[in-house]
């Protein structure tokens, strides 16, 4: 299996006034216990993706076809 290059961000697609992290910045991240994350001792808020009723149904869906799949291959060798 050949390697995954690393890729180097496109700042040019970030908005106006946001510019990389330094090394000498990352002393400003933190967590906490409960995996809360903190920038310069405040918290950074992470919105939580929360799926609709539809949405969880076509994902038992999906993953069960391609468990179906993936069993049909094994049975099949």
């Amino acid at each position: 299996m050949e390697e995954v290059s690393r890729q180097r961000p496109d700042v040019n697609d970030w908005p106006k006034g946001v510019r990389k992290i330094g090394i000498d910045e990352l002393d400003c991240l933190g967590i906490d216990k409960h995996g809360g994350f903190y920038w310069q001792g405040k918290q950074v808020n992470v919105k939580r993706i929360v799926l609709t009723f539809g949405q969880k149904v076509y994902a038992f869906v999906g993953i069960t076809a391609a468990a179906l799949v993936t069993m049909s291959a094994i049975v099949q060798e």
